[in-house]
Protein backbone atom coordinates (compact mmCIF):
# COMPACT_ATOMS: atom_id res chain seq x y z
CA UNK A 1 0.00 0.00 0.00
CA UNK A 2 2.81 2.44 0.89
CA UNK A 3 4.55 1.67 -2.40
CA UNK A 4 1.40 2.40 -4.41
CA UNK A 5 0.90 5.67 -2.50
CA UNK A 6 4.52 6.71 -3.15
CA UNK A 7 4.22 5.87 -6.87
CA UNK A 8 1.00 7.88 -7.06
CA UNK A 9 2.65 10.91 -5.48
CA UNK A 10 5.65 10.71 -7.83
CA UNK A 11 3.41 10.25 -10.87
CA UNK A 12 1.29 13.23 -9.83
CA UNK A 13 4.37 15.39 -9.35
CA UNK A 14 5.73 14.39 -12.77
CA UNK A 15 2.36 15.06 -14.36
CA UNK A 16 2.11 18.52 -12.76
CA UNK A 17 5.66 19.39 -13.85
CA UNK A 18 4.99 18.12 -17.39
CA UNK A 19 1.78 20.18 -17.58
CA UNK A 20 3.60 23.27 -16.34
CA UNK A 21 6.25 22.86 -19.04
CA UNK A 22 3.90 21.97 -21.88
CA UNK A 23 1.46 24.76 -21.01
CA UNK A 24 4.24 27.32 -20.83
CA UNK A 25 3.90 30.51 -22.80
CA UNK A 26 6.18 30.76 -25.84
CA UNK A 27 9.33 32.66 -24.98
CA UNK A 28 8.60 35.43 -27.47
CA UNK A 29 5.41 36.43 -25.62
CA UNK A 30 6.70 36.15 -22.05
CA UNK A 31 7.88 39.16 -20.10
CA UNK A 32 11.49 38.89 -18.83
CA UNK A 33 10.31 38.73 -15.20
CA UNK A 34 8.09 35.72 -16.06
CA UNK A 35 11.02 33.58 -17.22
CA UNK A 36 12.28 30.94 -14.84
CA UNK A 37 15.87 31.75 -14.06
CA UNK A 38 18.33 30.87 -11.32
CA UNK A 39 18.42 33.63 -8.71
CA UNK A 40 21.44 33.86 -6.49
CA UNK A 41 22.24 35.50 -3.18
CA UNK A 42 20.03 38.32 -1.91
CA UNK A 43 17.71 38.30 -4.92
CA UNK A 44 15.85 35.37 -3.46
CA UNK A 45 15.42 36.97 -0.03
CA UNK A 46 12.09 38.51 0.93
CA UNK A 47 11.07 42.12 0.90
CA UNK A 48 10.44 41.64 4.61
CA UNK A 49 14.15 41.04 5.16
CA UNK A 50 14.99 44.14 3.11
CA UNK A 51 12.57 46.16 5.28
CA UNK A 52 14.27 44.87 8.43
CA UNK A 53 17.70 45.82 7.06
CA UNK A 54 16.37 49.22 6.00
CA UNK A 55 14.92 49.86 9.45
CA UNK A 56 18.30 49.09 11.06
CA UNK A 57 20.40 51.07 8.58
CA UNK A 58 21.54 53.66 11.12
CA UNK A 59 22.61 51.28 13.88
CA UNK A 60 26.16 50.94 12.58
CA UNK A 61 26.15 47.24 13.38
CA UNK A 62 23.98 45.94 10.57
CA UNK A 63 25.57 45.86 7.10
CA UNK A 64 22.71 44.08 5.33
CA UNK A 65 21.45 47.24 3.62
CA UNK A 66 24.90 47.73 2.10
CA UNK A 67 24.74 44.14 0.86
CA UNK A 68 21.26 44.66 -0.62
CA UNK A 69 22.36 47.87 -2.33
CA UNK A 70 25.46 46.17 -3.70
CA UNK A 71 23.24 43.44 -5.13
CA UNK A 72 21.01 46.10 -6.72
CA UNK A 73 24.01 47.91 -8.23
CA UNK A 74 25.46 44.67 -9.62
CA UNK A 75 22.09 43.71 -11.05
CA UNK A 76 21.74 47.17 -12.60
CA UNK A 77 25.22 46.93 -14.12
CA UNK A 78 24.34 43.59 -15.72
CA UNK A 79 21.06 45.09 -16.95
CA UNK A 80 22.91 48.06 -18.44
CA UNK A 81 25.28 45.71 -20.27
CA UNK A 82 22.90 42.94 -21.34
CA UNK A 83 19.47 44.56 -21.06
CA UNK A 84 17.25 45.87 -23.82
CA UNK A 85 18.72 48.40 -26.19
CA UNK A 86 17.23 51.83 -25.66
CA UNK A 87 17.37 52.95 -29.28
CA UNK A 88 21.00 53.91 -29.64
CA UNK A 89 21.36 55.54 -26.23
CA UNK A 90 23.16 53.96 -23.33
CA UNK A 91 21.28 52.13 -20.62
CA UNK A 92 21.45 54.00 -17.32
CA UNK A 93 18.77 52.21 -15.33
CA UNK A 94 19.84 53.63 -11.96
CA UNK A 95 20.01 57.25 -13.04
CA UNK A 96 17.74 58.28 -10.16
CA UNK A 97 19.28 59.09 -6.82
CA UNK A 98 19.63 56.46 -4.12
CA UNK A 99 16.96 58.15 -1.96
CA UNK A 100 14.35 57.79 -4.69
CA UNK A 101 15.35 54.15 -5.18
CA UNK A 102 15.04 53.45 -1.46
CA UNK A 103 11.67 55.22 -1.27
CA UNK A 104 10.35 53.11 -4.14
CA UNK A 105 11.70 49.87 -2.63
CA UNK A 106 10.34 50.73 0.79
CA UNK A 107 6.84 51.37 -0.59
CA UNK A 108 6.94 48.25 -2.77
CA UNK A 109 8.21 46.03 0.04
CA UNK A 110 5.66 47.36 2.53
CA UNK A 111 2.92 46.50 0.04
CA UNK A 112 4.47 43.11 -0.88
CA UNK A 113 6.48 41.86 2.14
CA UNK A 114 6.57 38.24 1.01
CA UNK A 115 7.75 39.03 -2.52
CA UNK A 116 11.40 38.47 -3.31
CA UNK A 117 13.88 41.32 -3.38
CA UNK A 118 14.37 40.51 -7.08
CA UNK A 119 10.66 41.19 -7.70
CA UNK A 120 11.09 44.56 -5.99
CA UNK A 121 14.10 45.34 -8.20
CA UNK A 122 12.16 44.35 -11.31
CA UNK A 123 9.30 46.63 -10.25
CA UNK A 124 11.79 49.48 -9.72
CA UNK A 125 13.32 48.90 -13.16
CA UNK A 126 9.87 48.81 -14.81
CA UNK A 127 9.07 52.15 -13.20
CA UNK A 128 12.41 53.67 -14.23
CA UNK A 129 11.99 52.43 -17.82
CA UNK A 130 8.65 54.27 -17.99
CA UNK A 131 10.40 57.50 -17.05
CA UNK A 132 13.28 57.21 -19.52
Amino acid sequence: MKAIFAVTIVATAISLRFNAVTNATPQETRKPEDRQVAVYSLGQESCGLWLDAYAKRNTGRDIRLVQFESYLEGFATAYNIYGPDTGGTQNHILSTDVYAQRAFLERYCREHPIDSYLNAINALFRELRKKS
